[in-house]
């Protein structure tokens, strides 16, 4: 870097420091969580000096992965800080933290919201889905023996009697910062993972579910901490991991975290949302090999609020499904968020029978039922457990 453009540099983080650019407001979606912003530095350059020169504070750290969270003094102009950054030596990338959502957000859909229906399995074990999708047919060939998929979500009920023996105990608390990925109560998602970690077992119960907390009870977390757990069920040796959230506004992070887990033989699904539209920006719905995921009922019909486009891999039922909920009951809910473990199931019923993660997305493709709806861009089409783990 010459003399030149470093005093140019300097001159104008000096301007940022005196906040004499313009505020950053956020908008009101909350791209940008708290004010802060994602590092990532090449091997063996230190965070501290660089903090410090743009006066940033160190919020948290993947010092491993050389990512950082470094929250951003009020006044400072984000736009220039990121271009600054981006720009000075050993830094790789340089992005906001931004806001990622549960895919499950009130659209006005019937269904959108859980309805309890109370303790009794029967509920679960003998909902539409399992005929459907002929559940109890796949146990002759596989039940998910060994695979652990990885529900980074809003956490999972520990003590629910239909996940038992089934939660490992190595998850994470992104949220609370703790060991306990607990699905906490009081808010609009609430029972969100409960319900995605019961769907994965429906279709492969003897797999085992990795639960790593990075939403709140209403849905919400940030990409820093999503990233972080990709990270970490990839090294904790995931075979697949669903992600049932997602965000309109991509994060260098957390595309370099699937990038990671897929190079360490990860399947990793996504929701593609439930706003009936075009959603080729739905990340990480939109990366390459993630097998994205949206909804359709149980006459093979789009789901009316579930999203479409060239970034849909294929679709599962996401309909009025019954699944597990905290205190030990079981509820109905609907949206592109409970498709999407049904195909993380679908996967690890491959995956245990020794099929590596290329050869299962390969598989779950040429497995799919077409689907006739030509004014919907649907993938593949839609799931088919039996036929691909029978047939291929």
């Amino acid at each position: 870097m010459s003399k030149i453009r470093i005093i140019c540099l300097l001159i104008l983080v000096t301007l940022i420091s005196a906040s004499i650019f313009c505020p950053f407001t956020p908008s009101a979606k909350a791209e940008v969580y708290n004010n802060q912003i994602i590092v990532k530095l090449h091997t063996g350059v230190s965070i501290e000096p660089i903090a410090s020169i743009f006066g940033l504070t160190i919020v948290d750290r993947l010092t491993e992965k050389q990512e950082y969270l470094l929250g951003v003094p009020l006044g400072t102009n984000l736009n220039l800080l990121l271009f600054l950054l981006s720009n000075t030596i050993g830094v790789v990338d340089a992005g906001p933290n931004t806001v990622t959502y549960s895919l499950a957000q009130p659209t006005g859909f019937t269904g959108d919201k859980p309805i309890v229906l109370g303790s009794d399995p029967s509920h679960y074990n003998n909902q539409q889905l399992n005929s459907f999708l002929q559940i109890n047919s796949l146990r002759n060939y596989s039940q998910g023996e060994g695979v652990k998929v990885a529900v980074i979500d809003t956490g999972v009920d520990l003590f629910h009697p239909a996940l038992n023996g089934r939660v490992a105990t190595t998850g994470y608390d992104y949220i609370d910062r703790d060991n306990i990925p607990y699905d906490e109560l009081g808010g609009s998602k609430a029972g969100h993972g409960t319900f995605v970690a019961g769907l994965v077992l429906l279709m492969a119960p003897q797999a085992q579910i990795l639960p790593m907390r990075v939403l709140d009870s209403d849905g919400v977390g940030d990409a820093f901490h999503i990233s972080a757990a990709i990270y970490q069920a990839a090294d904790q040796n995931a075979k697949v991991i669903n992600l049932s959230l997602g965000t309109d506004q991509d994060t260098g992070m957390l595309h370099r975290a699937i990038t990671y887990a897929q190079n360490k033989g990860c399947v990793v699904t996504a929701a593609m949302g439930n706003a009936n539209s075009d959603a080729g920006n739905i990340s990480p719905a939109n990366y390459s090999d993630v097998l994205a995921i949206a909804a359709t009922d149980f006459i093979d019909q789009k789901a009316s609020f579930s999203n479409y486009g060239s970034s849909v891999s294929l679709t599962a039922p996401g309909v009025n499904l019954v699944s597990t909920f905290p205190g030990g009951f079981y509820a109905s809910w609907s949206g592109t968020s409970f498709s999407t473990p049904l195909a993380s199931g679908q996967a690890a019923l491959l995956v245990s029978k020794g099929k590596n993660a290329n050869a299962v997305t390969s598989i779950m493709k040429a497995s799919a039922v077409r689907l006739p709806q030509s004014q919907y861009l649907l993938g593949y089409g839609r799931i088919n457990p039996l036929n691909s783990i029978s047939q291929y």
